[in-house]
């Protein structure tokens, strides 16, 4: 039998398809529902983002054209892709959390509330994480792009991206407790019979693809 885990390729499938049973069971409304409402709110934190760097009308050239585009039929049409939309709104979320934390480092007397927001930022990357390995490309996207776009390569704006790679340190230890090893290299190298030099640059292969 195929499982919600096995098929989508996401931790946290089976709790977002559980959900959709509960709304509506066997009826796809639920489901569809849940879909949707997962890119509704994507598109929502792209506008935000395109806010916060470019202005109202850009960022709603932005939103519009994520929300429209024909590549995100598939994730948000069919109830085996859900992963997809809840990756991004849990990542998006986890980036604007991060550039927030950035701002609060930058102002004189918030370092408490700087703090409670890098907590914030670790949980909600965590969660991304847990959510789909592939949100581990957000952070590094939201990092580079604020810093080119703010002209602010300042240590505060570098420092709320720490968060982001210790979130990421849970995930990393229950994939290998699960799996016992870490991408699925050993499976790799006895299927495809790829040489040694491979399995070094494989993974940087596998996260350039991310990008």
């Amino acid at each position: 039998a195929v499982s919600p885990l096995t098929s989508t390729g996401s931790s946290s499938a089976p709790a977002a398809l559980g959900a959709g049973y509960k709304l509506s069971g066997t009826n796809p409304f639920g489901f569809h529902l849940l879909a949707v409402s997962f890119h509704l709110i994507s598109t929502g934190l792209v506008f935000a983002l395109g806010l916060r760097w470019f202005g109202v009308l850009a960022a709603a050239i932005a939103a519009g054209a994520f929300g429209l585009t024909p590549i995100h039929t598939e994730s948000v049409a069919w109830i085996s892709g859900m992963a997809e939309p809840l990756t991004a709104s849990v990542g998006l979320s986890a980036g604007l959390a991060q550039l927030h934390t950035a701002d609060l480092w930058q102002t004189p007397g918030k370092t408490a509330r700087a703090m409670l927001w890098s907590i914030a930022t670790f949980a909600l990357y965590c969660a991304a994480y847990f959510t789909k390995e592939t949100a581990v490309t957000i952070p590094v996207i939201i990092t580079i792009s604020d810093c080119l776009l703010t002209r602010a390569w300042k240590l505060p704006r570098l420092l709320a991206a720490i968060p982001a790679g210790v979130g990421f340190i849970p995930y990393l230890i229950a994939r290998i407790s699960v799996f016992g090893v870490w991408a699925g290299l050993a499976i790799h190298q006895t299927d495809f019979r790829l040489p040694r030099w491979r399995m070094l640059t494989l993974p940087h292969e596998l996260y350039g693809q991310y990008l």
